[in-house]
């Protein structure tokens, strides 16, 4: 996205002829200037930073609604007479629902920027840049004034 401010905006961070700055609501809380950096790279990547945890989380929910849509399978074909209420029926399906749509966020991936400086990693996600088009002119724009990208 093109601001006034920053050459290129995403959420989490803007670019200029200084540096990276580091956004949080909009307003720059940190700037690591080109020179400082040990690296800048873009390569693919998973969004989410826990997303083995995410992933196993949501495994967990799938696997506890398919045992208890199991179970339900079994209540409901078996001879004995019961009842049971349609809260149980409805939370099995949300469980699923919320399960699949945790791996689902947790296998999504794409261009991500990874920056270095003074020993912490900093990792940004590029969605943004590419749903506006504008990737191919940020990998340029790296390229060309900073020289930085590796």
């Amino acid at each position: 996205m093109k601001n006034d401010k920053y050459d290129f905006r995403t959420k989490e961070f803007g670019l200029t002829d200084e540096g990276v700055h580091l956004l949080r609501n909009g307003f720059n809380y940190k700037t690591l200037p080109f020179g400082e950096l040990e690296s800048l790279r873009i390569s693919e990547g998973k969004d989410s930073n826990n997303w083995v945890l995410v992933l196993a989380v949501g495994l967990g929910c799938v696997g506890g609604s398919l045992y208890g849509m199991y179970m339900l399978y079994n209540f409901l074909t078996s001879p004995w007479p019961g009842k049971i209420n349609i809260e149980v029926i409805i939370s099995v399906f949300i469980l699923l629902m919320f399960g699949g749509y945790m791996v689902y966020f947790s296998l999504k991936s794409g261009p991500l920027i990874l920056i270095s400086h003074k020993g912490k990693r900093y990792k940004f996600p590029l969605r943004e840049l590419v749903k506006a088009g504008t990737l191919d002119a940020f990998t340029s724009w790296l390229k060309e004034k900073q020289g930085v990208l590796a």
